[in-house]
């Protein structure tokens, strides 16, 4: 009512020159009522997407693999295969750049980063066996040269030997426990509170766990996961069988990522296999059915896009 209210409001000229902006809902109501826009399915709703590009001067000197929104949309964090940088994002016509973080025990890129929800602290991956824990509201110059001394420091995760390392970490809603993913096909959650090593699933899938994250903003029980097997598994800390609770079946190669959204139902996940999908576990099915699936159905090139 309010919004029809402030539309009689507006003078012809403002409408003729479009002065009410292109994202404005009651502008484009009152201008589709005039028979201004066709159809009105379409163009009425594209309006309201936002689809011009903000010029802003971010240049790495190597390939970018990650880049992300904080929760609050106050900042902005994203690394290459040698360092992160964050921006505060607070002002979005003006980004400005408050951390450059060298990349610590690097082996081939940084490939995963997670902010904490106090927006403190700053996790990556290197596929190396250490979890990297920066405080990213200190003075980070020398970051590199104080890895042990509460800049960077290294988590223990109880593993360290040829051939284990660590492809994906996550912040729990509360910011106390650390999911991880790793090259031996395990699932290691990390207490931050303890120090050590909380729960692990072995052989969670059959290929490396490229990506991982809790289910829900608000408790840390139901984590997702996402593999080269090209399966996205649901799990639940409290099954003391450590068995997954179900299987989204659906792309044709490795998981390259996944995100949920933070309500324990829904995630999106990125693929090798070049689609992105959007997902409701309640459509999820038994760890037998994809098995049965997958035995019938051998469509894996194994395609990967680093080689």
């Amino acid at each position: 009512k309010d919004d029809v209210k402030d539309v009689r409001c507006f003078s012809s000229k403002k409408l003729k020159t479009n002065q009410l902006g292109s994202a404005s809902i009651p502008g484009i109501l009152y201008e589709r009522e005039l028979g201004k826009i066709q159809p009105y399915n379409i163009q009425a709703n594209q309006r309201l997407i936002p689809n011009t590009f903000r010029e802003t001067d971010i240049h790495f000197e190597t390939r970018v693999f990650n880049g992300q929104f904080s929760s609050t949309g106050d900042f902005y964090y994203c690394s290459c295969q040698s360092e992160i940088r964050v921006y505060d994002t607070s002002n979005i016509l003006d980004w400005r750049l408050t951390s450059e973080i060298p990349g610590f025990n690097i082996q081939w890129t940084i490939t995963d980063l997670d902010l904490s929800p106090c927006e403190n602290y700053l996790l990556y991956t290197t596929i190396d066996s250490h979890i990297t824990l920066v405080n990213i509201r200190e003075d980070l110059s020398n970051a590199y040269n104080f890895q042990f001394e509460g800049h960077q420091l290294p988590l223990e995760t109880g593993r360290d030997h040829i051939g284990y390392a660590i492809w994906s970490a996550k912040f729990s809603g509360s910011g106390n426990e650390v999911v991880a993913g790793t090259s031996n096909d395990s699932i290691v959650i990390y207490d931050l509170v303890n120090k050590t090593t909380s729960y692990e699933i072995p052989n969670a899938h059959k290929e490396d766990i490229n990506s991982v994250c809790f289910a829900n903003r608000d408790e840390s029980q139901v984590v997702f996961t996402g593999s080269d097997d090209s399966l996205i598994k649901i799990w639940d800390k409290r099954d003391l069988h450590r068995k997954p609770q179900g299987v989204l079946l659906g792309h044709r190669e490795g998981i390259t990522h996944i995100s949920s959204k933070g309500d324990g139902i829904h995630l999106i996940s990125n693929s090798k296999d070049q689609t992105l999908k959007l997902w409701d576990i309640r459509t999820m099915c038994s760890s037998s059915e994809a098995s049965r699936f997958q035995k019938a159905n051998r469509y894996q090139t194994h395609f990967d896009y680093r080689w």
